[in-house]
């Protein structure tokens, strides 16, 4: 078979089994009594497995068929979830990562990726020793067999029934004494005692058992239940002349329905939607294609109107809806839930915690709301860095959290949620916070602001000097801070999709970094303005208002034109003088009153000075390349209804 075809989805299916299993497994180290957390681990970890056997990798099959030997073990009780498991556990998937990349950067000329380039015998071998036993597949066979455990067509269907409603399934094998006495009527006082807790599955062949007495003194059967298997073990033991008893939980892929058996049925499971994963140049190319329509729609609404036909404008007004409607299922399509880059954190926090001798609770909250993929792979960066200073720099040691009165355990909150056409992200901790002197202190010392500026600003603007690029807190260079470039990086990176960063915070209350995000880039809102003799399109997300200001109110503060706003004073910028138009291809200007839109960037709100408002109108964004593609002020292009091209601005470098 050439699985060369499947290796893509290989990969990408066997990262995201991988986050989870890290996330899980943070979680799982937190409350090791998690049942449903672990039986996930445990059900990830075995389609990771049969992934991977057929497509014949047979290290990640070695290695995680005994990381499901340990998690067996974990979810039967016969294992702790101590540190040395748990750090066992995640030296396995560090190794499984390492094995997915290798198979990823192996590319397609090793067509069934099986030169995997680890060995993990050592890693087994570990995996091993910490087993307290080493279950025989004989023994179990011959368990099942001297049990007479089977399911009927009818009981399969019931256990896929409560699997979706949260039970779990457990085949459960008794053993009286041999010195039992009434045998029959000890293994019915069970039965009462299990169906107490749950729903027991009992086939045909348990009644014959229990009413002929043919089952010696074994006898099994099927407990479907959300109670905890440890408060029903510790019923069972008050019960005479129980030898032993063994839960065994069931997975629900070994319960599947075959084809045969479905055609027995009366009544079928309900169908789950299908999936299917579609590359990321594909949906770009269809997103290309809309914009292309949409362009087109705006031109021919233009048309319409100018042509003053009736009958064309209703036909124009229901293909502008049908546009519009697979403009937002494709950008809908496009959106990815933010757990695509919130499931790593966990771990990271965890290790970083580890190296700092730091307790940490990472909470996250808002991991299903979506976002534009290519935004979300841009922004993993800059909240690594955010997490990374909050355990660095935020969280205080456990010693002096205690000594002025917090908990031991430090909270960093991560989260995320939608607010129109935005999507917010924040990072809170409840660590020492900071102190705006301090900064502004340090900015001044670094040359990043003078003296007398720094007693002018805002504590707000204090709090935003950590992004100036060469600031930094940190005395010593480590490999995760001291070089001043990371929050610099960050508000780069955040206002280069139209975004903002805001910075919060307080002495010893916390500091709280909030990154508001356009939820997709390639089609804006925006505003059309003339400046000279060309049309611009300024992002509707960065507009405050727009107004009109005589000219006589223009004033010269410290080389800086300005002009009173609300209480204030707002600084103007001339966006002909911005994009070099000289004096000799300006226009004579005869209004009175200068239109004015008031943009505002974080904290700073600057009035851009145009020559007139033409209306606001949905554009696609076209990215610059060649010789044009670093011009400065422009964010891209765009073409207009009349086939013209209109640059966009780009508000954040501006201002």
């Amino acid at each position: 078979m050439d699985t060369n075809q499947y290796k893509d989805l290989f990969i990408s299916e066997g990262k995201e089994i991988l986050s989870y299993l890290n996330t899980g497994l943070v979680s799982l180290e937190k409350k090791p009594d998690d049942t449903e957390c672990l039986n996930e681990i445990f059900r990830q970890a075995h389609t990771l497995k049969g992934m991977a056997a057929s497509m014949g990798y047979e290290e990640i099959t070695k290695l995680t068929h005994e990381m499901e030997s340990i998690l067996d073990l974990l979810r039967r009780g016969k294992l702790k979830a101590d540190k040395e498991t748990v750090d066992l556990l995640f030296e396995s998937f560090d190794a499984l990562e390492a094995l997915v990349g290798n198979i990823a950067a192996a590319g397609h000329s090793d067509k069934v990726g099986r030169k995997e380039e680890k060995d993990v015998s050592v890693l087994v071998c570990k995996l091993q020793k910490i087993r307290p036993d080493h279950p025989k597949k004989k023994e179990d066979a011959r368990e099942e067999r001297r049990t007479n455990l089977r399911l009927e067509d009818s009981d399969r269907l019931e256990i896929v029934r409560a699997a979706k409603e949260g039970a779990v399934t457990y085949r459960v094998v008794v053993s009286l004494k041999k010195d039992c006495p009434l045998r029959e009527a000890r293994a019915l006082i069970v039965v009462k005692m299990l169906e107490e807790t749950g729903k027991v599955i009992r086939s045909q062949f348990l009644y014959k058992q229990l009413e002929g007495g043919k089952f010696g003194r074994h006898f099994g059967l099927f407990l479907t239940t959300k109670e905890s298997i440890d408060l029903i073990r510790e019923r069972a033991q008050t019960i005479r002349d129980i030898d032993s008893i063994v839960f065994k939980p069931l997975e629900v892929d070994e319960v599947m329905l075959s084809e045969r058996t479905e055609k027995g049925l009366k009544e079928a499971p309900k169908q789950e939607v299908p999936m299917v994963r579609v590359a990321l140049d594909k949906l770009d190319g269809l997103m290309n294609l809309v914009g292309e329509l949409v362009i087109n729609k705006i031109r021919l609404t233009n048309i319409g109107q100018s042509l003053e036909n009736n009958s064309l404008n209703e036909s124009l007004t229901r293909t502008g809806r049908l546009t519009d409607e697979l403009q937002l299922k494709v950008m809908d399509v496009r959106l990815v839930p933010m757990d695509y880059i919130f499931n790593r954190f966990p771990r990271m926090v965890r290790d970083l915690a580890a190296e700092e001798n730091k307790e940490i609770d990472l909470i996250i909250e808002g991991a299903g709301i979506g976002l534009d993929r290519t935004i979300l792979e841009e922004i993993n960066d800059p909240l690594i860095h955010i997490l990374r200073n909050s355990v660095n720099h935020g969280i205080e040691d456990p010693a002096i959290r205690k000594k002025i009165g917090k908990q031991t355990t430090g909270k960093i909150k991560l989260t995320a949620k939608r607010e129109r056409n935005f999507i917010i992200i924040e990072v809170s901790d409840d660590g020492q916070g900071m102190d705006p002197e301090e900064i502004k202190s340090l900015a001044v010392r670094k040359g990043i602001i003078q003296e007398l500026e720094a007693q002018k600003i805002s504590d707000e603007e204090a709090f935003m000097l950590i992004t100036s690029p060469g600031f930094s807190t940190s005395k010593t260079v480590t490999q995760t801070s001291g070089r001043g470039v990371g929050m610099n990086s960050v508000k780069a990176t955040v206002e280069s999709f139209g975004g903002t960063l805001n910075i919060e915070s307080g002495i010893n209350v916390g500091s709280k970094f909030t990154l508001k995000l356009p939820l997709s880039m390639a089609i804006i809102q925006a505003l059309l303005v003339r400046v000279e003799t060309e049309t611009y399109a300024i992002p509707l997300v960065n507009i405050t208002e727009t107004i009109k200001i005589k000219k006589e109110i223009i004033k010269t503060m410290e080389h800086h034109e300005v002009a009173p706003y609300r209480d204030t004073v707002l600084p103007l910028i001339r966006l002909n003088e911005k994009f070099g138009f000289t004096a000799e291809n300006r226009e004579q200007k005869i209004e009175d009153r200068i239109p004015v839109v008031v943009v505002e960037v974080g904290h700073r709100r600057a009035g851009m000075l145009v020559d007139k408002l033409l209306g606001q109108q949905e554009v696609v964004i076209k990215t610059l390349k060649g010789a044009i593609k670093n011009m400065p002020g422009i964010a891209g292009a765009t073409i207009l209804g009349d086939g013209k091209v209109a640059m966009i601005v780009d508000v954040a470098s501006i201002v």
